[in-house]
């Protein structure tokens, strides 16, 4: 069996075209210009003009510039601009702007403050959109884009001076030049501080390729106005994270521009007052000096590269931080997106250099330089595997390439806490099993989260699942369904279940997500778990040869516990079904779990009955139990399990419904659950 795989991918530039003074040269048509990617001359496929100069001179004409502008969006979401219709961006000014907090010490974040609200009083149009984003110890959206001057205003107020700066005094990368510039600490150990300041970089640069991968479902051109005091990398161990960054911003289409919101820099020989001289010959040969103003250049460096690779602009060395407001304005007049399709359908990951041509003498023209090809999952490192389960489980955007159904059941542990088993089910046809000698194999990876207030991950869970099936097994598992089961524990609230499944071979990813009301059982006399109903019971401590766990992620927020698995019964586990389908030829095993308030000198005595519902009818009735024995080391809960042969079952949908009496208290409780024969 083969199998014909087909890629296109648009390549979208955006052009910026001026004459020799400056002004920008319109009404050109797609035959003026020429585009080549790795010096092949590529066709036009999309071709558009984005004008905001004549709108703005329109706008001057009817409104006084005193009015400050409507508001086309007030309130933050929890996505960028979600629900807003396509046309809202049309004709704008799309500004992020993006104060990072971790890269600033507070007198250089006050500078940047003070810019941005002049900004917005002094310099803001109706066809301006201005979003607001920081990153202290995690990347935050203060705002949507909006431009009502009062509520943009009043966000960069808000914004907490001195949050992280103390990740801004963090030390150089570079510990070849570090010792010349660096105070003098001989009477103390002091650590290494490379290898953090190498994370540390990754970090700020992470950030910045969030910001741009939150605002990618907005198709226009984006102007990421970021400020910061500079960042510094280096040779080696931060190119995989800047090169992923510059790519997320083409792929959103972000242009970034970057401010240096220390400003112009005057660098006393020798360093300033802040912190002690270095030791040695250094300040008497000049070299100290020369190292001060190489580590300036290098955290200017980056800066410069993220801006240049995605058509933006570096703002270095001057007091007047408003300037890249100018820049933003100046380049976005008039440009022109042009798209074509690649005629190289190679998804190597390789950089593509693109040249842009234009027929008109001495226009010039500025545009992003190049772009980084997709890459097949075939050719994934294990760190771009990693890159992307980590996106994947974090975006708001959904998959569904392998549809799979999940269930959650609620079982008490203690007076505090649940346990709640969670089981995922896939068809085995969606999975291409690779033949490995005389057995077929898959492997998956799955990764879980409780999320609780503000999306803050309360547990979470990570397995990779390796299946080896032999030829008899792989028949029958063919028309089959492949199940995981895990488990989370967790107080009584209200959470928002996520799981993520990826598919090892092929890449493929499929997201599912479920609000999570975990019961409290305590505020109930009387209370029943779930009714957990099941075909299927495995020996509690068996291990299938076909399927394995790979890879050592830690132990597992859940298996920390010491509890007792709730779910095995007469050393046997109960392994939940997820659709509750089942055929006549099954055996329906019905687990369930009574929580009672304990009266001090009496057991139990409660009366349990099974009744069985199709069409709104009785269709068959189970004897009752007498329950009067709590489980062994309780003294509230009783465990009921029951079987049930389906062979007199006909196929259609049925009811189960359990009713207890507490015949001390004389309480009822009755609770039904559903399932269908086929």
């Amino acid at each position: 069996m083969y199998t014909l795989r087909v890629f296109e991918d648009l390549v979208i530039v955006d052009a910026v075209v001026t004459d020799k003074k400056g002004n920008p040269i319109k009404n050109l048509m797609p035959a003026d210009f020429t585009i080549y990617e790795d010096n092949v001359r590529q066709k036009i496929a999309t071709f558009d003009v984005e004008d905001l100069f004549t709108q703005e001179e329109g706008d001057r004409g009817t409104t006084p510039p005193s009015t400050p502008p409507s508001a086309a969006v007030v309130t933050p979401s929890v996505g960028p601009a979600a629900g807003l219709p396509g046309e809202a961006f049309q004709n704008r000014r799309l500004i992020v702007l993006f104060l990072d907090l971790s890269s600033m010490p507070v007198e250089d974040l006050v500078q940047a403050q003070k810019t941005v609200l002049q900004f917005i009083d002094k310099q803001l149009t109706p066809s301006d959109l201005l979003s607001i984003v920081v990153n202290a110890a995690t990347v935050k959206m203060l705002q949507d884009f909006t431009n009502d001057r009062e509520v943009l205003r009043q966000t960069v107020q808000r914004v907490h001076i001195g949050d992280s700066a103390d990740l801004a005094e963090a030390g150089a990368t570079n510990p070849d030049t570090s010792d010349t510039s660096s105070e003098d600490l001989s009477d103390t150990f002091v650590a290494d501080e490379t290898q953090y300041n190498i994370f540390n970089t990754d970090r700020k640069l992470s950030a910045i390729e969030t910001v741009g991968k939150m605002f990618r479902e907005i198709p226009q051109r984006k102007f990421l106005v970021h400020f910061s005091s500079g960042l510094s990398t280096t040779g080696v161990e931060n190119q995989a994270q800047l090169r992923a960054t510059i790519d997320a911003l083409n792929q959103s289409n972000v242009s970034l521009y970057s401010v240096d919101a220390r400003g112009l820099i005057a660098a006393p020989p020798g360093g300033d007052a802040s912190k002690g001289s270095a030791s040695g010959t250094a300040n008497y040969s000049g070299k100290a000096i020369r190292d001060q103003y190489a580590s300036i250049a290098n955290s200017q460096e980056t800066l410069t590269t993220l801006a240049l690779d995605t058509g933006g602009k570096a703002i270095f060395d001057t007091n007047n931080l408003g300037q890249v407001f100018e820049a933003v304005r100046e380049d976005s007049k008039s440009y022109y997106v042009l798209g074509y399709y690649s005629s190289n359908s190679r998804r190597d990951g390789r950089y593509r250099q693109i040249k842009l041509r234009v027929n008109i003498p001495e226009a010039h023209l500025k545009y992003r330089q190049g772009y980084y090809a997709p890459k097949s999952f075939e050719q994934f490192t294990k760190s771009d595997k990693e890159r992307q389960l980590e996106e994947a489980i974090t975006t708001e955007r959904p998959f569904s390439e392998i549809p799979f159904l999940v269930a959650a059941n609620f079982l008490r542990v203690d007076q505090r806490t649940d346990f709640v088993p969670v089981s995922l089910k896939f068809a085995a046809a969606d999975i291409p099993f690779q033949q490995k000698g005389k057995k077929a194999q898959a492997e998956f990876d799955f990764i879980g989260q409780v999320l609780g207030p503000k999306s803050r991950v309360v547990n979470a869970v990570r397995d990779t699942i390796r299946v080896d099936l032999d030829a008899g097994s792989f028949r029958r598992m063919a028309n089959g369904d492949i199940q995981y089961n895990t488990g989370f524990y967790l107080t009584p609230g209200k959470y928002d279940l996520k799981f993520l499944l990826r598919e090892n071979q092929t890449g493929k990813l499929s997201t599912f997500e479920q609000a999570l009301s975990v019961p409290d059982f305590g505020e109930s006399k009387l209370a029943l778990s779930s009714i957990i109903l099941s075909n299927r019971l495995e020996p509690a401590n068996s291990k299938a040869n076909s399927v394995r766990k790979v890879g050592d992620f830690g132990e597992s927020r859940q298996q920390s516990r010491n509890s007792t698995d709730p779910l095995v019964v007469d050393q046997n586990r109960i392994i939940p079904s997820v659709a509750r389908v089942f055929v006549p030829q099954d055996t329906l095993y019905i687990f369930f779990q009574i929580y009672r308030q304990p009266a001090k000198g009496f057991a139990p005595n409660i009366t349990a009955s099974l009744t069985f519902l199709k069409n709104g009818k009785v269709f068959r009735e189970a004897s009752q139990s007498q329950l009067n024995e709590y489980d062994e080391g309780s003294n509230d809960t009783l465990t009921c399990n029951f079987q049930v042969p389906l062979a007199q079952f006909s196929k259609g949908e049925y009811v189960l419904q359990v009713k207890l009496t507490d015949n001390t208290s004389q309480k009822d409780l009755i609770q039904r659950s559903n399932f269908v024969i086929r």
